[in-house]
């Protein structure tokens, strides 16, 4: 299922789906620049994210896996 779908069944879209959907539309556009004056692009910061995502599920987290749950 599709982020976009699985939205669109719930009608709850996250603010970090929201973020990840803006840099999607402007994957060129410079979204971090790193104290080293190093420039990220939003692609490969939303990339990124979705890769740190992927570890963080094959651990075993997920929504509201946090601490005191």
């Amino acid at each position: 299922m599709t982020r976009q779908r699985a939205a669109a069944e719930t009608d709850f879209s996250s603010y970090a789906e929201a973020v990840l959907d803006a840099l999607s539309a402007e994957p060129s556009r410079a979204a971090v620049t790193t104290a080293e004056g190093q420039v990220i692009r939003a692609g490969a910061f939303r990339d990124q994210v979705h890769r740190l995502a992927g570890e963080l599920a094959e651990r075993g987290v997920g929504r509201a896996a946090g601490a005191g749950n």
